[in-house]
């Protein structure tokens, strides 16, 4: 099974050209945290988020909802990574890009804490 297609929502095109060569670098490291006034509802099967101070509803396929369930700031990238190449039987370059693309784009949408340089959450949530 391929994880391909995990980085985009249907809000929006993410335009994500992350696909940096894995090693287990700076990024590996991050510590993805989900806003805490973001909404998430399953409808029909469908993993749905509401960000109400964006005006944005995003849906996410079954791997971004993986994804999306392991950025509670306690996992880092790389751990997610591991995680969804052993839940979906992917290789791990395909997981840790997959992965990563997936994390940028919830960072470009803000739908994650920001994070200081050392992969940090900063003092407080936009």
């Amino acid at each position: 099974m391929s994880t391909r297609g995990v980085s985009c929502t249907r809000s929006a095109r993410c335009g994500v050209a992350l696909r940096a060569s894995w090693g287990w670098g700076p990024m590996a490291l991050d510590v993805p945290q989900r806003r805490s006034d973001v909404r998430v509802r399953v409808v029909d099967g469908e993993t749905v988020v509401f960000d109400r101070r964006r005006g944005l509803i995003h849906a996410l396929n079954p791997t971004a909802h993986f994804i999306w369930e392991r950025c509670d700031g306690t996992a880092t990238i790389a751990d997610i990574a591991q995680q969804l190449a052993a839940a979906f039987v992917v290789d791990p370059q395909t997981a840790a890009a997959d992965v990563a693309a997936f994390i940028a784009h919830l960072h470009a949408v803000e739908l994650l804490v920001p994070q200081d340089g050392s992969g940090r959450p900063v003092a407080s949530e936009r």
